[in-house]
């Protein structure tokens, strides 16, 4: 997507804007990922590189580009590209727009925080920063939102879908006042919900079950499993525990 100023306070600055150019452009891209794809170690679903792209519904006539993405595929000896698309929307249907699957991430504003019938303390709660506080939400409660929502999607069950989990997030060195916090959050509790994650995938066939992090190093964000000063290398401790021993909940 285009990246703008917003994380400094100037929304509408562009930095760099995101372009499509063309036919020759998709070819481009194309060749430069067909090494990767064609390495035996690339993860791949039914003999598929498995690709995820971010914002689908911001690339134009999204369905038509797959389609062409899957004849270079085809023509480059590949079976196929298994697609997955990245959005923060639980209303849209991968299959609709040439996709195999997508990836289930629950956003920071799916709370229903206060009622707008009280609108003094609805923009209290939804716009923190007025009076100096950035938004705030508890891990207990966001993983409990998560769960709900992951498990409800998968007994609806339309398509392949691969949950993406937070293990913590806090934006505020970049947004300040106008940023969002997970409070409490520690890699003992993140190695305890990936335990509920495990019951709720429980029932997936093996080529589909994907679980994905986010992310390995958004330290802009609070949001990095890479070692640091305050829990060392806990969080990815927590993930190492969690594939040799997923079956247990954490002690």
């Amino acid at each position: 997507e285009t990246w703008t100023g917003v994380w400094h306070g100037a929304p509408k600055s562009v930095l760099i804007e995101q372009t499509y150019p063309g036919e020759d452009d998709h070819r481009e891209h194309f060749e430069s990922l067909l090494p990767a794809f064609l390495d035996p170690r690339y993860i791949k679903v039914n003999g598929k590189p498995l690709f995820a792209i971010y914002n689908p519904h911001g690339i134009p006539d999204t369905k038509r580009t797959i389609e062409r993405w899957q004849k270079f595929a085809k023509n480059a000896g590949l079976s196929g590209i298994h697609f997955v698309g990245v959005s923060g929307s639980a209303s849209w249907n991968p299959i609709d727009l040439g996709f195999n699957a997508k990836i289930l991430q629950l956003g920071f504003n799916r709370r229903d925080w206060v009622s707008k019938r009280t609108p003094i303390k609805w923009l209290k709660k939804k716009f923190g920063f007025w009076h100096g506080e950035p938004t705030k939400q508890s891990y207990n409660e966001y993983w409990d939102i998560f769960l709900s929502f992951l498990e409800k999607e998968k007994k609806e069950d339309k398509y392949p879908s691969y949950p993406s989990i937070v293990h913590a997030w806090d934006n505020t060195p970049r947004s300040g006042n106008n940023g969002f916090v997970l409070t409490n959050d520690n890699p003992k509790k993140f190695s305890e919900y990936l335990f509920y994650v495990k019951q709720c995938l429980k029932n997936e066939k093996d080529e589909n079950n994907f679980i994905f992090l986010k992310s390995w190093n958004e330290w802009a964000e609070g949001n990095h499993l890479e070692p640091d000063f305050k829990y060392g290398s806990q969080w990815l401790s927590a993930i190492q525990k969690f594939l040799s021993d997923g079956d247990r909940k954490a002690e």
